[in-house]
């Protein structure tokens, strides 16, 4: 059963909405873009998981996507791609799409990937779900629960990638392609046959574990140092992508393609939200979707807000938490 769907993260949320908002011509959009492409593809890596784990049980498996979770012991928090909680074992599951020779070091603890004659060299991708394991692991005695079996296993979704370690690795056995990925399950089914957790403690723990989730939200803006003034303002259309869109008589109007449409402001809400927050003023919004006057701006507000301080003059207004974003 899938417990946490996957989504995309907020990291990539507002990575995208800062990349359409920047003019191309801008000095860091090229590194945005870098970070973006990356990001992206991970995403796509973890997507591709899902064929995988649906043909696991549903009664016996619980499935989170992107949990992050703070460590009692230290404060600090850890994140794993995908978590998957049997009666009988945990699974940690860490995901990497990428391409061309990934060589696995166990002797300096890293990873090489040789892709167009290109070499780059990451820390060990083990090493990080080793610590994951040691976190759970801590987490779950911290609130008194019997420790199953804690298994963790690299995914390497490219399909095209070609895998190699050195001589005598310790783990290479935790490294695998997608494509093994239910022969694994298997595997561990085989393996652990005991249960250690009743059906009420993975229940509690898996509520528990919800609750306990923090996405990272981090200031994108402040993180690559970009003025607001930099953004580009205004509704794109949604069809013909063209930026700004006009606003006439209650509606908006594509000067480009003719499209017209009442609702085209809510995306760009979202990508006001996803950059400065869910706080906004009459005045930051004339000015994020270069409105043409106060009244068409209260309209907007009035139908959007879910709530206001302040009086009329300096009043602020407060749009939802958790705006959908489907251009992921």
């Amino acid at each position: 059963m899938i417990k946490k769907e996957l989504e995309p993260s907020l990291r990539l949320k507002k990575l995208h909405v800062l990349q359409r908002r920047l003019s191309k011509n801008h000095p860091k959009f090229q590194e945005i873009e870098s970070e973006l492409g990356k990001r992206m593809a991970g995403y796509k890596g973890e997507k591709s998981l899902q064929y995988y784990l649906s043909f696991l049980d549903e009664k016996r498996y619980h499935i989170f996507h992107g949990l992050r979770i703070k460590d009692p012991a230290n404060g600090q928090f850890f994140e794993m791609d995908v978590l998957v909680i049997s009666p009988t074992h945990f699974l940690i599951l860490e995901s990497k799409n990428l391409r061309g020779e990934l060589h696995f070091d166990h002797i300096f603890d890293q990873l090489i990937q040789t892709n167009e004659n290109k070499k780059i060299s990451y820390t060990s991708p083990l090493a990080q779900i080793n610590r994951q394991q040691f976190q759970l692991k801590r987490l779950l005695m911290h609130n008194n629960y019997p420790i199953p079996p804690l298994q963790t296993l690299l995914v390497i979704t490219n399909s095209s990638a070609i895998l190699s370690t050195t001589q005598g690795h310790p783990h290479i056995q935790k490294i695998t392609h997608s494509v093994n990925l239910l022969q694994k399950f298997n595997k561990y089914e085989r393996q652990f046959k005991n249960g250690d957790l009743t059906g009420k403690q993975i229940q509690k723990l898996t509520n528990q574990l919800l609750k306990m989730n923090t996405p990272f939200d981090e200031d994108i803006l402040m993180k690559f140092g970009i003025n607001e003034d930099d953004l580009l303002k205004g509704v794109f259309c949604p069809i013909c992508n063209t930026l700004p869109m006009k606003r006439t008589q209650r509606k908006w109007d594509c000067t480009d393609c003719g499209y017209s449409s009442r609702t085209a402001h809510i995306d760009s809400l979202t990508d006001y939200i996803l950059l400065f927050g869910t706080t906004i003023t009459n005045r930051k919004l004339r000015d994020f979707l270069l409105l043409p006057s106060c009244s068409a701006a209260q309209r907007i507000l009035n139908s959007v807000s879910i709530d206001f301080d302040g009086n009329t003059k300096g009043r602020v207004y407060y749009l939802s938490k958790n705006p959908s974003y489907n251009h992921i």
